[in-house]
């Protein structure tokens, strides 16, 4: 089912856009090795949407009366920085994937294959699985739930994994 989202106001999305001119520097070397071929002008953008994602489903989660954890915008250095869940609710772990409206194509959302969401699921793993920009809307799908597709590109194979929308979503939802 999809669940409604406001679009992001001017205050998150200047803290979003914020974040991401202030992390970009602080690790360039090791996104330049997680996203080859990416441009830093699109780098900062897919981490400005991704932050702008996280307050958006943050939000959503606060208007529906949940206790929810704030969107973390401390910039760590590598040696911190982790795959943690981006919200909290409860014992239920959220990570937000952002994927920006594209009318020529099925969302689709990349993943680290060394998460612990893909390689160890369990029933509080969670994934708000964003869709921005013309539509505001995102799908809640437990990880235990996801099937993992191959990328298209094979630069990103090793490091990457993609989920693909499924039609099942718009018609089931278990809730977190």
């Amino acid at each position: 089912m999809k669940r409604c989202l406001d679009s992001v106001s001017k205050k998150d999305s200047e803290l979003s856009i914020a974040f991401a001119d202030i992390v970009f520097p602080t690790n360039m070397d090791m996104y330049a090795t997680r996203h080859p071929g990416i441009t830093p002008r699109e780098l900062k953008r897919n981490l400005a949407v991704g932050k702008m994602a996280e307050y958006q489903v943050y939000r959503y989660f606060l208007r529906m009366g949940k206790a929810v954890s704030v969107p973390d915008v401390v910039v760590y250095d590598i040696e911190r920085k982790s795959n943690d869940p981006d919200l909290y609710i409860g014992e239920h772990k959220i990570q937000v994937k952002a994927f920006r409206y594209n009318s020529n194509f099925a969302p689709t959302w990349v993943v680290q294959k060394n998460d612990e969401i893909v390689t160890h699921p369990t029933e509080n793993d969670w994934y708000a699985l964003v869709v921005t920009g013309y539509k505001n809307y995102f799908y809640l799908v437990n990880a235990l739930d996801v099937v993992y597709d191959e990328m298209v590109r094979e630069d990103l194979r090793s490091t990457k994994t993609c989920i693909n929308w499924n039609s099942d979503w718009d018609n089931k939802q278990k809730a977190a």
